[in-house]
């Protein structure tokens, strides 16, 4: 079952995605919000399985959230307009309904979350490597080699064991072709390879000469990932 947020300025349009949801037995409804500021500050220590997300909300908007948190949930974004579709979907977002959302609609997303999750996982245990674009050419880069990706603007430097590849992409982006029982996001600008983390001091993982935070939110779960007693 996922447990969900819903995010939305609009409380006749929580109430409504709330009796929704009731209805069905794959999804449970956790917390809601009408203020992004105070969703983002939950979603910053509280991960959750999925965000069900406005678009348009005074002071900070859907957009914002997707790209301020450290992590990328499951996103479904809920909105009356379908102008904001394809921004949205440059997100990675798993879904957008048109409000008012119906129960054939919402069942239909969720099976499509559900199987997207199941064949992602799959795909990510089951690969060793992965290509990038670097300058014209592609490069394969085998997961064992890379050490940690670093986010720089709009650009990424994948830092290797012999040397540093900088591509165009996000960590959201390449974090999505990653395995998730080999890589780990701790902090909004980093993702290390769990396997190459042999030394910790202080919230920081230390390789060789680079030093790289873990956040206070990812600070438990890094723990957890790599096996602590």
């Amino acid at each position: 079952m996922y447990k969900a947020i819903i995010v939305d300025d609009d409380l006749t349009s929580i109430k409504s995605l709330q009796k929704v949801c009731e209805k069905l037995d794959n999804v449970s409804i956790i917390k809601t919000f009408q203020k992004g500021i105070e969703a983002l500050k939950y979603l910053k220590t509280n991960p959750t399985d999925l965000v069900f997300l406005d678009v348009e909300m005074p002071g900070l908007t859907g957009i914002d959230i997707i790209s301020t948190i450290d992590y990328l949930p499951n996103i479904i974004i809920t909105s009356s307009e379908s102008k904001y579709a394809v921004d949205a979907f440059e997100y990675d977002v798993k879904d957008y309904l048109l409000k008012p959302v119906s129960k054939e609609r919402l069942e239909k997303a969720l099976t499509k979350l559900s199987v997207s999750n199941e064949e992602e996982k799959a795909e990510q245990n089951n690969s060793t490597s992965l290509f990038v674009k670097v300058d014209s050419g592609l490069i394969q880069l085998d997961f064992a080699e890379i050490l940690w990706i670093e986010a720089n603007g709009d650009y990424l430097s994948i830092k290797t064991k012999s040397k540093t590849h900088i591509i165009n992409s996000t960590l959201k982006k390449i974090l999505n072709r990653l395995p998730e029982n080999i890589f780990f996001k701790v902090h909004r600008s980093y993702i290390v390879n769990l396997s190459h983390c042999k030394k910790i001091e202080d919230h920081y993982i230390i390789f060789d000469k680079k030093s790289i935070p873990v956040s206070r939110q990812q600070w438990p779960v890094f723990l957890d990932k790599i096996n602590v007693l």
